[in-house]
């Protein structure tokens, strides 16, 4: 899909006076390595109207196999840029859309980073690996055939984020490395002296296949490493 394609929809749909900016976040290239076709999308509005999500929905309508949010701006500002929260992620996200590629006017969110809360943003690090340890085991023990890809997914979802709550990693840096390629960098980077680990994690998914008790050891091992850096965490404040 070409940048002047949401462009093209978004002006067709709303007044250009309301729209702040559009980001497409996200991965420069799917698991396969090619530029994907489904991207992440978010449109910062000004503030709020009623015919809001109908539009949207036009715009969804031309690009299907994308996903589109939406945030106004004197909700987020409102708020406060530490209180902000999209679903699961808190406001260390802020730094993602900061770094993310802006299709439609100026990034507002590129210079709003510089005083966010760090001991904050990792903390909301340390709950979102929470909830990916949450979804692999509510996958595990309530379904008879596992979906494999959801929860690679997921552990290579934990992985980033302790890549980044340790500095191997940086939020800018997202856009550039796909899930895909955190097994790989862990390699290279022997990750918390866990070379071997990952190495069998890797040979593990290149199966595509996972048993339970395969899942079971790779959830305790990171599980053991999420307890180490949240205890040198509050070591350290």
């Amino acid at each position: 899909m070409k940048k002047q394609d949401i462009k093209t929809f978004l002006t067709l749909e709303f007044e250009k006076d309301r729209i702040l900016c559009v980001l497409r976040y996200g991965p420069k290239k799917s698991l396969s390595g090619l530029t994907p076709n489904d991207y992440d999308y978010l449109i910062l509005l000004e503030s709020r109207n009623d015919h809001d999500y109908e539009k949207i929905r036009n715009i969804k309508n031309q690009i299907p196999k994308s996903e589109i949010f939406l945030e106004y701006k004197d909700y987020i500002e409102s708020k406060g840029l530490n209180n902000y929260q999209r679903g699961c992620h808190g406001s260390y996200f802020l730094h993602i859309l900061a770094n993310s590629e802006c299709v439609y006017g100026n990034n507002y969110f590129k210079d709003k980073t510089n005083n966010l809360d760090k001991n904050k943003n990792i903390g909301e690090l340390f709950s979102r690996i929470e909830e990916y340890f949450y979804r692999i085991q509510k996958e595990v023990l309530n379904n008879k055939v596992l979906n494999v890809n959801k929860i690679q997914k997921s552990i290579l979802r934990i992985i980033t984020d302790l890549m980044i709550i340790t500095g191997n990693l940086s939020f800018s840096d997202m856009h550039q490395v796909h899930y895909s390629d955190i097994l790989e960098l862990s390699i290279k980077k022997d990750f918390l002296g866990r070379k071997e680990f990952f190495k069998n994690t890797k040979e593990k998914f290149t199966k595509k296949e996972l048993s339970v008790y395969e899942v079971n050891s790779i959830v305790n091992e990171l599980s053991e490493m999420n307890v180490g850096l949240y205890s040198k965490k509050n070591e350290s404040i």
